[in-house]
Parts: C-alpha cells; structure tokens; sequence
C-alpha cells in the first residue's frame, strides 16, 4: 500500500519532466529559457516558497531540536565521503575521474530533484528538515567537492593544451595559471538565495515579526511555482543534453550504486 502511494507521488514528477522534454523539442522554448528559468527558480521562487514555509511549519521552540537533525547532517556526509573514497579505491578509478565520482556518490542534485519528490512523498510539512539536507549538500560541494576536482588534475597528455597555440609559454606555466584561476572561491556560493531566504524566515520566527497577509499570499503564489517549473526544467535539461549522450561505464555504475 505504501508502495503504490509512493508510486502515485513519483508518476506525476515524471509526467511534469516529460512534457518539459517534448516541449523543448517541440520549439516551444527559446534556447536561453532553461538558464533565465533556472535563475528565477533559485532566486525569486524557492526563496519565497522557503520563507513561507519555515513560518508555516517551524515554532520557535523547533529550533532548538533541529540540532539533531543537522547532527544526522553531518555524519550522513561523513559517511558519504567514506563510502565514496573505498569505492574509488575498489573501483580504481583513473585520475581525473576520481573528484567527479566521489561528488557522484556523496553529493546530488537534492533541489530540483529531490524537492519535488520530498514534496510529492510528504508534503510541505517536511520541507523545514529537507532544508537542513540543502545547507549540508550546499557546505558539502562548495568547501568540499569541488576542491576534490580541482586537485584531481588529468593523466600527462590529457590537459587539452595544444603546444601549437601557447606562444613559447611551458605547459606547466599554463596549466599553474589556469588552476589558480579555478581556485578562486566566491563565499556567495556557500549563502545561495534559498538559503538567505531561510535564515531571514528564522530572524521573522525568532522575533516573531508580522509578515502583512497580501505579502503572505504573493510569496505563497511565488513558492508554488518552485516543484512545477523545477520538473519542466529539467525536462528541458535532458532534451538540451541529449539522451545518447548519456552512457554507463564503470565508474557510473558504482556511483550509482
């Protein structure tokens, strides 16, 4: 019974992200409208739909206990990270592959896809601890996962450099200054909108500050948007990438796994 139920949440995600993948091919779309969807999702819908649902859901006496619920955080990733590193090791995973599979492994896509089906599985009522999961995979990539790839460099002869083209300048001088390059680390990816709009639902909660009923309904408006055009987008993701571009070897296998 609780299979079928489950199963009766997830078939309408599916149908959501199919008809963005036939619309796309359709022409429906305009080729820049993924990228202008996925930045209004992130930054004017889920902060509402956020906002909204922390002052919904959360009391003030809440806060106090979601420090288990960060603790069960921390050591999921933890773990993750362990799990991940045995399997590179298990599956020996060539150099340059080894950041992209423990990311593949430890961290997800948990918002546009796994909002909508935390949603879907147990409504809005859960969204407050789903975002605790948020800021421990956003901690989890921006000050972890993406330092693994960086440090991962490509075998010799695979750096894409062509010797033609550098001028007399070392490969080594290349390679050094492309990778100071990617190691400039911008804080603002650690306090993405989503969650600035969570911390200032906390300040509304803590101060208990009246938020004014037309303003109430038009973030509402706003936060239903989130879990819709969230599937569609990444309908039009996979239509723009290419379902024959996708293909399993052994590293994707285990990740997935």
């Amino acid at each position: 019974m609780v299979f079928l139920t489950s199963l009766q949440s997830i078939i309408p995600i599916v149908l959501l992200i199919s008809l963005g993948y036939i619309l796309k091919g359709r022409g429906m779309f305009h080729p820049i409208f993924s990228g202008n969807l996925s930045r209004f999702i992130m930054s004017v819908a889920l902060p509402a739909g956020v906002f909204v649902s922390v002052l919904h859901h959360l009391h003030t006496s809440d806060l106090w206990d979601l420090r288990y619920g960060m603790l069960a955080v921390t050591l999921t990733y933890v773990i993750a990270y362990i799990i991940a590193f045995i399997m590179m090791k298990a599956l020996k995973v060539p150099r340059g592959r080894r950041g992209i599979f423990i990311n593949m492994v430890v961290n997800d896509n948990c918002l546009f896809i796994g909002l909508p089906v935390q949603i879907a599985l147990f409504g809005q009522d859960a969204l407050p601890y789903f975002l605790l999961y948020y800021i421990g995979n956003t901690i989890s990539v921006w000050m972890v996962g993406v330092f693994l790839i960086e440090l991962d460099p490509l075998p010799n002869g695979e750096l894409g450099f062509d010797n033609s083209k550098t001028d007399g300048i070392s490969n080594n001088t290349v390679d050094t200054e492309t990778k100071r390059k990617k190691f400039k680390f911008d804080l603002k990816k650690l306090l993405p909108p989503p969650l600035l709009g969570f911390f200032v639902a906390l300040i509304f909660l803590f101060f208990e500050i009246p938020l004014a009923p037309i303003l109430h309904t038009t973030l509402n408006y706003l936060g239903d948007m989130v879990t819709p055009l969230s599937l569609i987008y990444i309908g039009i993701v996979l239509h723009d990438a290419g379902l024959k571009s996708m293909s399993l070897n052994k590293d994707s296998i285990g990740g997935i796994i």
